[in-house]
């Protein structure tokens, strides 16, 4: 004779399994809509942090320096996930970085600038 499986149960795991397949479908375009805007912002910074070293010739010191420059807004400077798009520079060498949906820098989603994209569009 064969073991039945109780009906809350197998309703349970079946409304469950539903529930993980909706969550997926739902949050993958949402997380794939974040890191494109992702992309354009920290593009953005790319572009004003080039725009500065052309007319300073130098890095700038600060973000704010950026905004007062009239190169960005202070809202150009946060990226989906409600953290702030950070850059480093070094002479005329820079990189800009948002941390990601993890909001983790240096882990495997951030999404930063490619210094070859830069070489390539000039």
């Amino acid at each position: 004779m064969r073991k039945q499986i109780p009906t809350a149960l197998w309703v349970t795991g079946l409304v469950c399994g539903c529930l993980g397949l909706a969550i997926a479908v739902i949050t993958t375009p949402v997380l794939q809509q974040g890191r494109k805007y992702a992309r354009q912002r920290v593009k953005k910074v790319d572009d004003a942090l080039a725009g500065y070293l052309s007319v300073e010739k130098r890095c700038p010191r600060t973000p704010d320096e950026l905004i007062a420059g009239g190169y960005l807004t202070r809202r150009d400077l946060d990226d989906p996930w409600g953290r702030h798009i950070l850059y480093s520079c070094s002479g005329k060498n820079w990189e800009v970085r948002s941390s990601g949906p993890d909001k983790i820098l240096n882990t495997p989603d951030d999404i930063a600038t490619d210094p070859a994209d830069r070489e390539r569009s000039r």
